[in-house]
């Protein structure tokens, strides 16, 4: 590994280190470092309800655990990326909502010079102080011509985007001609193969429903994978492709990958569940705190491990990809 491979993974392991330590930032570190609220035990980014989502531990935690299940899901063909662009150095690669680093440390340890920028808009104390965070997603994004991008790519949008349209147009304007934008999203709903399975699926059916009419009232809707494809051509990309893939929660399904995949989906519902629930049933539906974990409770039991063989559920995970016309302007 050259130097400065090491030292880039040196600054992650640090970094990891000190969050499971409790790690405070410094006095003088960017203000996005210290902007945090704690709300039903667990923390926010911000000091308004901007992000229904927690950035504490556990919530990087189910994040990383998601980011895992997508990576044993796509491996070997498209680890890192499935546009085909080439990892070389000098290349430019800007990386939007992630919410852990696992992406971009796998960059960092296998293709040097690759320059990577990050768009965190809930976990941008995660990062060591050497990278820079930009951390509001929508809006105009601070970049210049000079630093437009090779590839842009965003990950699990769901909750995080009020204006989808802005979203898609930054990417676009942000792109150097020929450049690729590539998302990643995942839904929060589940579906069996068994149509009697159904009937024992009460409780979560009511939490997907609650979760789906909580997140449209607080104005950043979820399972939204199924639209980016119609996002990417309207924003003028082309070459426009979709991969959608089914995403077993639970041991049903045999063989590779799905022995890790199914171990990353479980563990990503147990550190997740809460953390998706929490604010919007508390804050956006009312609830109180103690119903809401109760019921968060009922959730767990109905999708115990135990019974997820026979359950047979899967949620839909899907790859989108276009390219930015090659014969257009540089110029954003």
């Amino acid at each position: 590994m050259s130097s400065r491979r090491s030292a880039i993974k040196d600054l992650f392991n640090d970094a990891k280190a000190k969050r499971r330590a409790g790690y405070v930032p410094s006095a003088d570190a960017p203000a996005e470092y210290h902007d945090h609220t704690w709300e039903n035990g667990r923390r926010y980014r911000g000091h308004r309800s901007e992000y229904p989502w927690p950035n504490d531990e556990e919530a990087t935690e189910a994040y990383s655990c998601l980011h895992s299940a997508w990576y044993f899901l796509l491996r070997p063909t498209a680890e890192l990326v499935r546009a085909p662009v080439p990892f070389c150095r000098g290349m430019k690669v800007l990386d939007c909502c992630a919410r852990n680093m696992s992406w971009v440390n796998k960059v960092a340890d296998n293709h040097a010079g690759v320059r990577v920028s990050v768009i965190d808009p809930v976990s941008a104390w995660l990062y060591p102080t050497s990278i820079t965070v930009h951390n509001e997603v929508e809006g105009e994004w601070p970049y210049t011509a000079r630093q437009a991008f090779h590839l842009v790519r965003a990950n699990g949008l769901g909750g995080m985007v009020v204006d989808y349209a802005g979203l898609y147009g930054n990417a676009y304007k942000h792109l150097l001609p020929g450049g690729w934008f590539e998302v990643r999203d995942n839904d929060l709903q589940f579906f069996t193969d068994v149509p009697e399975n159904e009937e024992k699926l009460v409780v979560l059916r009511r939490w997907e429903g609650l979760m789906a009419e909580a997140a449209e009232k607080f104005g950043k809707p979820i399972n939204m994978s199924p639209k980016h494809k119609a996002f990417m051509e309207e924003a003028g990309f082309t070459e426009v492709q979709e991969e959608v893939y089914k995403l077993p929660l639970g041991d049903w399904m045999e063989g590779e990958p799905w022995v890790k995949v199914k171990s990353m989906t479980i563990l990503h519902m147990r550190h997740g569940l809460e953390g998706y629930t929490l604010r919007l049933f508390t804050k956006t539906l009312g609830w109180s705190l103690e119903d809401t974990k109760d019921f968060i409770k009922e959730v767990k039991e109905e999708i115990a491990e135990t019974k997820l063989k026979d359950l047979r559920l899967c949620s839909y995970f899907r790859v989108v990809i276009g390219k930015k016309p090659e014969d257009v302007s540089r110029k954003p």
